[in-house]
């Protein structure tokens, strides 16, 4: 039996596969990790775009940190709705395209707030500078991005593999 097999037939795969609930309840605490952290971080980022100016960045310190809880709730339900069908996930390119977009647009967030953080003047600032304006632009596009593939998973499955004979 292959890993992936393994994983989708251990307790929590084939709850999230089999069960009336396990799908629905993981599935929408992924959206809601994920309105979280979309959202925070496209309202931060549209800041630093030039929308409402007069808003200091700081205001998304603590904010951020709330994203970075919806990542790991996205996170931890992501896994367990890989659980349940691994081996078709694994092969799908929309999840994989998804899975790319997604730690492109995390690497992309910390490197905004760390731009954030080595240059703490920004905050304070009306108009940013071009360079944290193109990161901006690069996250909006990863997470939106993200979420079109993440969509295009369910349209993408092919049928379920056959059971393995040994």
């Amino acid at each position: 039996m292959g890993f992936l097999e393994w994983l989708q037939n251990s307790r929590v795969g084939l709850w999230i596969s089999e069960s009336d609930w396990g799908y629905p309840i993981v599935l929408n605490g992924h959206a809601v990790g994920m309105a979280i952290v979309v959202g925070v971080v496209l309202m931060f980022c549209v800041r630093v775009l030039g929308y409402n100016k007069s808003l200091p960045a700081t205001v998304f310190e603590k904010l951020l940190v709330v994203a970075w809880l919806g990542f790991a709730l996205n996170a931890a339900t992501g896994v367990l709705l890989f659980l349940g069908k691994a081996q078709q996930f694994i092969v799908n390119p929309a999840f994989l395209i998804k899975i790319g977009l997604i730690v492109c647009g995390g690497v992309s967030v910390w490197l905004l707030t760390r731009m954030f953080d080595q240059n703490p003047a920004w905050a304070q600032e009306n108009d940013m500078p071009s360079r944290a304006k193109i990161v901006a632009a690069f996250v909006i596009v990863f997470w939106l991005g993200a979420i079109v593939a993440g969509r295009l998973i369910g349209y993408t499955l092919g049928p379920p593999p056959p059971p393995s004979i040994t």
